[in-house]
């Protein structure tokens, strides 16, 4: 996936968008155009035919994009997760979010990250260094996501959270932030965590079925397994761009 975003901006001049839609914020709901940068990828991933039956014009969740939609695409599913559509069988579902912000915040435009609402980031603007930027990185999907074509929290997330773990500098306090899950896996939701999920400007962060972190892919195309105990503050440097922060080796 790494490679596809390369070959992508390569052939457009700058990074796929995280979401296109003509307002925000983008809403977790399927109302909209929210054409996410796994659909904007197709072409570069040997999956051309679904490009083809996929009119970005007309938005996700048209019913003649709803073919395409449904497909479960083995490069977008870790090989650790079952591969399955969503409960409603209407969407194919990912493991792989694009990263739009660095903290906790509706998905827009004036994010911080590499992809997000309308976003056309080219790789003059990563003054962090591409090395220190974080491209992808894994996620636990819900089990109603709007799926991989969805540019909202179904494709897309920030480096606020890190396996349900408030990532805030500081913070003391480990927030009630549901690990999504897959069917027979992963805890029971609490009562407030489900509040959260039904707050629809919400997204979240990213999470793994793989013990002690997850494996995120960077700009300039290394793939790094990033631990849970990641100093936070750090975490957060590595979702935003364009900080101006001094960064070292400590990941």
């Amino acid at each position: 996936m790494g490679l596809a975003v390369h070959n992508f901006e390569f052939s457009m001049e700058h990074l796929p968008s995280g979401s296109i839609n003509p307002t925000g914020p983008v809403l977790n709901e399927p109302v909209g155009q929210d054409v996410g940068y796994l659909v904007q990828l197709c072409p570069y991933i040997e999956q051309q035919g679904i490009a083809n039956h996929f009119d970005i014009s007309l938005g996700t969740y048209d019913a003649a994009n709803a073919p395409a939609r449904k497909q479960t695409i083995a490069t977008f599913i870790c090989p650790s997760s079952p591969y399955a559509p969503n409960t409603e069988g209407t969407s194919g579902l990912t493991n792989y979010a694009g990263c739009y912000h660095h903290t906790e915040a509706p998905i827009d435009t004036n994010n911080t990250g590499l992809m997000f609402l309308n976003s056309h980031v080219r790789y003059g603007e990563i003054t962090d260094g591409s090395s220190h930027t974080i491209l992808i990185g894994e996620m636990l999907p819900q089990l109603d996501s709007l799926g991989w074509a969805s540019g909202t929290r179904a494709s897309l997330r920030n480096t606020g959270w890190f396996a349900g773990k408030s990532m805030t500098p500081g913070a003391t306090d480990i927030a009630p932030y549901p690990r999504p899950r897959l069917a027979g896996s992963g805890p029971v939701l609490t009562a407030s965590s489900e509040d959260r999920m039904a707050d629809i400007e919400f997204v979240g962060g990213f999470d793994s079925y793989h013990a002690g972190g997850a494996q995120f892919c960077f700009a300039d195309g290394s793939i790094r397994f990033l631990s849970l105990s990641v100093d936070p503050a750090l975490y957060q440097k590595l979702g935003n761009r364009a900080d101006g922060a001094m960064m070292g080796t400590e990941y």
